[in-house]
This record gives structure tokens, sequence and C-alpha cells, in this order.
């Protein structure tokens, strides 16, 4: 039984909002929040810009109160915390009404659209005291952990280069008509930040900021109809970003995000290659990694698959059976649970809290001028 319960409140209504709202219920259960730490989480709101849309999914998922305005919402005294699922170019106005009004704030990637905007939003949370964390949900699997350890540990060697990329292609049918994601003022630059940005947050966690990246961006698809108006209207985001990117300490290696790849779902992979051996992950196979290290015998060289169990990291509280696999909702779980975790334990620490958001955004705001000056830009 859960001696605190946390008022939640999630703005927006689709997907990662939905994803939002089933794991912060489970969350204190599945991880054992209840049991250690007597934390519980009560969902005490959730906004939509129509009121019967919230009410829709209120009713569904078991909200207690529908908005149809966000800060008469995040504004109320029942709510501790904060999940912001909403379009992107809502996350920094809504992430700082939150942070004013001293609520704990989990806002999903991109945390602004601009970098000053992020390093504000971060400066600020540190200001209040509150937990804050990104929503870098492929952060929280554990095969990412493990290829963490792997490189921190040395396993791998020295570190000397790194191929990543994340393609989709739910933008690959020309027909797809006009939305949000192609409109530059609503999701900032395109592929390049909504699939780019877990990859860039990925590679900030394992090596920090690169020194500088060169890149290009381009549109496939120029036009989309606007079903609203009936014609075709521009679109001003990109589709494919390629770039390559450099480290100080000599780490390179090459980026790509892209929405149009045809046949690809999830095919966010990196492979890093170090003096004494390598590791590839795939998601399009979240439960297993690939790492290679020296063997005695030659013949047994090369890339051995690693299926993740129950000595992995959190695999233990969703299955006792190795091999048999963890989804995307188990890890929004362990983003919202190691959120919660930080919110009553000052020592914890969430999956990725807002300072790699912001180095995330750095990383993806270079390749946008890189882009447009096709010369080399620094990171800073």
């Amino acid at each position: 039984m859960a001696n605190k319960k946390l008022g939640l409140a999630i703005t927006g209504t689709g997907f990662i909002s939905t994803a939002f709202a089933v794991a912060f219920k489970a969350a204190p259960k599945v991880l054992d929040l209840e049991g250690e730490l007597g934390l519980g989480i009560e969902l005490v709101g959730v906004s939509s810009r129509t009121q019967k849309r919230a009410e829709d999914f209120a009713s569904r998922y078991g909200v207690a109160n529908a908005f149809d305005d966000w800060k008469t919402m995040i504004a109320d005294e029942r709510v501790d915390v904060v999940a912001i699922g909403s379009e992107d170019h809502q996350h920094y106005e809504q992430g700082m009404f939150a942070l004013e009004h001293g609520k704990h704030l989990l806002c999903e990637k991109p945390i602004a659209m601009k970098t000053e905007e992020c390093e504000k939003l971060y400066k600020f949370a540190q200001e209040q005291k509150v937990a804050h964390a990104v929503g870098f949900t492929y952060l929280a699997n554990p095969a990412v952990f493990l290829m963490k350890d792997l490189i921190e540990k040395g396993e791998l060697g020295d570190i000397h280069s790194f191929r990543g990329h994340y393609n989709e292609d739910y933008f690959s049918d020309p027909a797809m008509p006009y939305n949000w994601r192609c409109d530059a003022t609503r999701a900032y630059c395109g592929a390049g930040a909504d699939l780019g940005y877990h990859l860039a947050g990925l590679l900030c966690m394992l090596f920090g900021l690169p020194s500088k990246v060169a890149a290009l961006r381009h549109t496939n698809i120029k036009e989309r109809l606007d079903e609203a108006t009936g014609k075709m209207r521009e679109v001003t985001t990109d589709d494919i970003t390629n770039a390559i990117i450099q480290y100080k300490s000599g780490i390179s290696g090459t980026f790509q995000a892209s929405r149009t790849a045809t046949g690809r779902k999830l095919f966010q992979c990196l492979e890093i290659h170090g003096t004494k051996g390598a590791v590839l992950l795939d998601l399009e196979n979240l439960n297993q990694l690939l790492v290679h290290l020296p063997h005695k015998n030659p013949q047994l060289e090369g890339y051995t698959k690693l299926s993740i169990g129950p000595t992995h990291k959190y695999y233990k509280y969703f299955c006792p059976a190795p091999g048999h696999g963890m989804s995307f909702n188990d890890f929004v779980t362990i983003q919202a649970a190691e959120f919660l975790r930080s919110i009553v334990d000052k020592n914890a620490k969430p999956v990725a809290d807002l300072g790699l958001g912001v180095q995330a955004q750095k990383m993806i705001s270079a390749m946008v001028e890189a882009s447009s000056t096709r010369e080399w830009v620094g990171v800073s």
C-alpha cells in the first residue's frame, strides 16, 4: 500500500501521452516503488485541445479529470507531477509553466524548439529544486545499459568510431496528408528532431557532446495535401538528416535520421568499434545486443548475439525468463519509475534528465546550421 500518492497531469492525448498514462499507473507496482518507497501515483488530469478528446482519454485510461485548458490543469493544487506529451512547439511553454508552479517535470523530447530555451528550462528546473527528466524512452532498454557498461569498463578498449542511424518509413507515402510534423514552426526540423533526437541522446549519454559536425538535410516529398484546405502545402521540415560527427577524443562517426526509409519500422542502430571489440545495438531487435570480444580461437571470432534476460538491468521486474522480451511500453514504465524515484530519493537519478535533452538539442541544432552553411559547425 502506498503511503504517499503523487498527482499526475498529462498534456496531450496522442501516442506518447497514452504510453505515459499506462506506464505511470504500472510503474509503482511493477518496479515495486510502493513496497520500497511507499510511493504511488494518481492520474489527476489530462488536457487536450478539445474537451471531448480529453474526456474520451480520461474515460479510457482512468484519469480523474479532463481539461481543454492545460494551464488550469497544471496549476491545480492536486497536481504534483506533469508529463508533457503534446506537440513539439508546446513543450517549452508548458514546461516553464509547470516549473513556475513547482511541479516535477517529465517532458517528451525535444524539450524546446531552440537551444536557448532548452538551457533556460534546464536551469530553471535546477533552481526550482524539482525532479526533471526528458523522454528518451529507448535509453531505458536493458541492452543500452549493457552496452554502456561494456564501454565504461573498457571491455571494448579505446573507442575510435561508430555508425548510427534511426530510420523509419512513416512519411514515405506521398499520399500521406500534411500534418504538424511537416511544419518547421511546430516540429522544429523534421526527421532530425523527431528520430535523430533519440540517437543524439544515446550518443551524448555514451560520449558527451561532440566537438563539431558536418551535415546535409533533405526533404524528399516537398508538398503534401492539406486536408483542411484541399490544397497542396509546402513541407518545411526535413525527411532525411545525414551527418559526420567528430569528438575531441578522436572518436568519429556517421549519423543518419530518415522518416522515408522504405521498409524500415524502428531501425535505430548504433555500432561502436574499439581497439579490443565492438557492439551493435539494433532496436528492430529490441531484446538483443551483438557483442564482439577477443577470442582465443580465431575460428570463433566475430559478433555473438546476447539475448536480454533477468541478469540484465530491470528485466527481472517484467519477466523471469530470458529471451522472452520486453517492449516499448516496458521502457516507458522504467522511465516513469526512475523519474518517480528521483522525486522522493534525492540520490536517485532519472534515466535521462533535462541536461541530456540540452546536449541532444545542441547536437541537432549544429546539424541544422551545418546543412545550411555547408561547413563544419562546432558544438558547444
